[in-house]
């Protein structure tokens, strides 16, 4: 096994095969709302003690301020040292680092490139690991796959796959429903106030997608009220029915995520074999680990199997 710390990220090898990769692996620091995916790199690591292969942990702050964020691009030197950028949506969805001075932005393109030109070359399957968090807006989603348009895996393959995991996990599915939906109403009273306020561009972001799960699972009318007035009260209790009247927890396709903002494996990695975001449910990273990386371990045996064919 060979174990290789770089600047910016750590790489643990054993032998070829799949390549496990946690983008937002490091610290989260202040109130900033650039969180680490956790969990994510514990799921991936399960995943690679059972098969071999390569495990890439990105290990700066995805805070674009005082780290990289490794899941976007590379921004323009100048443009990357204007300190306004901190509360520019349309940067931060984009770009990798808000650089203190040229020499600092040369540091961080450096410690950028390097970790994708490692990564690109250690094989032809990559998995990349993230979290989805448990509210609303993701339900009910256990896990969100993307597929950068079906360019890093193909429709009918990725279709089949899910179907047959939907239909295996099944049993397991019924036995979490009933904590997966108070989690997921949880995590939605402990920041109704922040959500219904939309007093930032991601809370105006995060309200409208639950807005749409409201709609969708709770009906329309629901969401309409909420529209006229929402506050913390109406905005609970329509959680509670959507939750309530929703289907149980399962494996979806691009529900929740498209892959937009993921530019750099789009830029780095398609077109060099599988390339398959993961995107995990919080409840399932913290209680449920070792079945997650039984779910994806099935999920990689299914689609080679399906290629192969």
């Amino acid at each position: 096994m060979e174990i290789k710390t770089e600047k910016g990220f750590i790489l643990l090898r054993n032998g070829r095969g799949p390549v496990y990769v946690a983008l937002h692996a490091g610290p989260s620091l202040f109130d900033s709302g650039a969180t680490r995916d956790t969990g994510a790199d514990k799921i991936a690591s399960l995943c690679w003690e059972k098969t071999g292969g390569s495990l890439v942990l990105f290990t700066l702050p995805r805070d674009q301020s005082i780290g990289i964020d490794s899941n976007r691009d590379i921004p323009a030197e100048k443009e990357s040292m204007n300190t306004a950028q901190k509360k520019n949506i349309k940067f931060l969805n984009r770009y990798g680092w808000i650089a203190l001075s040229s020499a600092d932005y040369k540091k961080r393109k450096k410690i950028y490139e390097n970790f994708w030109k490692t990564v690109a070359g250690l094989g032809e399957k990559f998995f990349l690991f993230h979290t989805e968090d448990s509210r609303l807006s993701n339900f009910p989603s256990i896990l969100d796959l993307i597929t950068f348009d079906y360019k890093g895996v193909k429709k009918e393959l990725i279709e089949k796959a899910v179907d047959a995991l939907n239909s295996k996990y099944r049993g397991f599915f019924s036995k979490i429903n009933k904590f997966y939906r108070k989690r997921i109403v949880f995590e939605n009273i402990m920041d109704a106030e922040k959500t219904v306020s939309r007093n930032t561009p991601v809370r105006k972001e995060l309200f409208r997608k639950e807005l749409a799960k409201i709609s969708r699972f709770a009906g329309k009318e629901f969401a309409r009220k909420l529209e006229m007035n929402a506050d913390t009260k109406n905005f609970i209790a329509a959680v509670k029915y959507a939750v309530k009247n929703g289907p149980m927890p399962v494996i979806t396709i691009e529900q929740n995520f498209s892959g937009k903002k993921a530019i750099a494996p789009k830029k780095f990695l398609l077109g060099r074999g599988t390339v398959l975001e993961l995107e995990i449910n919080k409840f399932m990273c913290e209680y449920f680990p070792q079945k997650t990386a039984d779910i994806i371990l099935d999920l990689i045996g299914l689609l080679e199997q399906y290629e192969n064919k």
